[in-house]
Formats: structure tokens, C-alpha cells, sequence
């Protein structure tokens, strides 16, 4: 009993001695981790000044922390972008833009709401189109009767009658253009007569009549590469006036009323060249004074061309 005692006590020294050595292997890591340097930082060779002796037992020196400057930049741009990621945040020039925005869209709107004046607003156009070719115009009235045409405009449905009977209007067409781009014009003005001016007694009274809307043929020619398109346009045009004011003179051909004179001169609609080929009327040979009261210009390219086709053009 003694005997097994005494090995029993020798064990427990032993699980001691093996437990107190376990702790210190443990300890001695432990120490051994936070001494070892780690993979980013300098080795000690290299942290030694170059100029001083390898002998020397001054420790090397120790990498100092970032100061307080690199500091104050990296927080700084840590709040920059806070403010860049808020939704409140908005620089001066956002501002503006916004305000300028704003101040147009504002404009817009009491643009449409109180500055329209037709009462048709942005509702569509819609025209029933009927021409009647003048075919007595003909080679004693002009000498390009076989070139061009002549035509007057009746809204079908309001007025077919193809008797003159208000005030004379000239629809010229541009480079290549239609004669039946006059339909847009006429229509809406025949239909503003219809529904509102001919009801009117006082605008009856003041001698308010409807347009007599005419347009002109040209075969789609070409005025803007060839002057000399323009000039044929220009005298045809010029005839074509005088006989459109002699049709209200002819009882046969007019319906107009007696208490009101007869129109002696026309208004002239020039759309594109064709306001060009109106002013070019003034300037020939039979061309009859006083025959042209108003011109209207539509795109017409009045300023001088940047480049001519021909040289010697001025």
C-alpha cells in the first residue's frame, strides 16, 4: 500500500512537472508571436542607418505612424464623399441649372395657357380641296400659257362656287414646290368666313368678305439654280394679276357687291423662292403699278446667297 502510495504521489509530481512545462512552451509562444516581425514591416538590417557602424548596439530605429496631416486628408475626403453620397447635397452650378429649368418650364406653361390665341390650338387642319383651272388663260393673255397654270382655290363643302367674289389673294410656291400647297391657307380661311365672320353683322356691314384664294402652276421648275426660271416666273405672274382683277369686272365671272368697289389690286403669298419671284415683279418690263398692295413672305430666303452656280451673279 505504501509502495503504490508513493508511485501514485510520483505520477501526480510528474502530471505537474508535464502541465508546468505545457504553460510555459505556451507562454514562450505566446511571446515568441509578438516578437516576431510581421510580413510588412521593414527588417531590422534595413531600419539600421546606412552610415553608422555594424558593431553599434543602438537598436534600430522604429517606422513612426502617419502624422497628423495625412490624417486631416484622409478624413477630409471621407467627407467629401459622405456629402457626394447624400441626396440633399447639391453644388452651386446644380442649382442654376435647376432654377433656370424650372423658370423655363414655367414659361412654357403660361405660354400655352395664356398666350394662345388661336382658339384651334394644336387641334389638326383638316381641308376638302377643290381647284378650277382657268383654261381661258391661255397664249393671248401670255406667252408661257403652255408652261404654267393658273387655279383658284374652293374649299368643297363651304363655297363651290368658282365665281370671284372677295379679295384677291396670290399663292406663289418655292423651288419645286406644288400649287396645291396653298390648300392649308385657304382652308382655314374659308372656314374662319364661314364660321364666324359671316354671321358677324357688324364685320358684314364694314365690308368684311371672304379671300379669294389663287395659286399658281409652275411644273415644279427649279427657281433657285436658274435666274432665268425666275424671271419667266415673275412675268407670268404679272399677267396672271391683271387677268384676275379683270375677272371682277366681268358680271359673268363675279359676284360681288354692288354697294362695294372692285378690287384693283391683289395680295401676293410667296412661299420660299417664291417670295424672292415676288419682289422680282417689281422690276419687269409690265409690271402695272399699283396692282400689288401687300406681300407675305414665307422661309423666303431674302439675305444674299452664300454661293452662286453661275459666275458673274451678284
Amino acid at each position: 500500500m505504501r509502495r503504490r502510495a508513493s508511485l501514485t504521489g510520483a505520477d501526480q509530481d510528474e502530471g505537474l512537472k508535464v502541465n508546468m512545462r505545457s504553460n510555459v512552451e505556451e507562454v514562450e509562444t505566446d511571446d515568441s508571436n509578438h516578437n516576431s516581425p510581421s510580413p510588412d514591416s521593414p527588417e531590422p538590417s534595413l531600419l539600421r542607418e546606412k552610415d553608422g557602424d555594424d558593431s553599434d548596439p543602438t537598436p534600430a530605429s522604429i517606422p513612426t505612424p502617419p502624422g497628423d496631416s495625412k490624417m486631416e486628408d484622409y478624413y477630409r475626403k471621407q467627407r467629401q464623399r459622405a456629402r457626394l453620397r447624400s441626396p440633399w447635397s447639391c453644388s452651386p452650378v446644380t442649382m442654376i441649372c435647376t432654377a433656370l429649368s424650372l423658370l423655363l418650364l414655367a414659361t412654357i406653361a403660361q405660354s400655352f395657357l395664356g398666350r394662345q390665341l388661336d382658339d384651334k390650338g394644336c387641334n389638326m387642319s383638316y381641308m376638302l380641296s377643290a381647284f378650277a383651272k382657268y383654261t381661258d388663260f391661255d397664249t393671248e393673255h401670255t406667252r408661257f400659257a403652255t408652261k404654267y397654270s393658273l387655279y383658284l382655290y374652293r374649299e368643297a363643302g363651304i363655297d363651290q362656287d368658282t365665281r370671284v367674289k372677295g379679295i384677291p389673294v396670290l399663292f406663289i410656291p418655292g423651288n419645286a414646290g406644288s400649287y396645291k400647297q396653298v390648300r392649308s391657307l385657304a382652308a382655314e380661311a374659308a372656314n374662319y368666313y364661314h364660321d364666324v365672320l359671316q354671321h358677324d353683322q357688324q364685320a358684314q356691314q364694314d365690308g368684311k368678305r371672304p379671300f379669294d384664294f389663287f395659286s399658281v402652276d409652275f411644273n415644279e421648275d427649279i427657281t433657285a439654280f436658274h435666274g432665268q426660271t425666275l424671271l419667266d416666273q415673275a412675268e407670268y405672274l404679272n399677267e396672271a394679276i391683271a387677268y384676275i382683277l379683270a375677272l371682277y369686272h366681268n358680271p359673268h365671272r363675279s359676284l360681288r357687291d354692288e354697294s362695294l368697289p372692285d378690287p384693283t389690286s391683289v395680295m401676293l403669298v410667296g412661299h420660299s423662292m417664291g417670295g424672292i419671284v415676288a419682289r422680282t415683279m417689281f422690276t419687269m418690263h409690265n409690271y402695272q403699278p399699283n396692282t400689288i398692295n401687300t406681300i407675305i413672305t414665307l422661309s423666303a430666303p431674302h439675305a444674299r446667297a452664300p454661293v452662286f452656280f453661275r459666275p458673274g451673279n451678284c
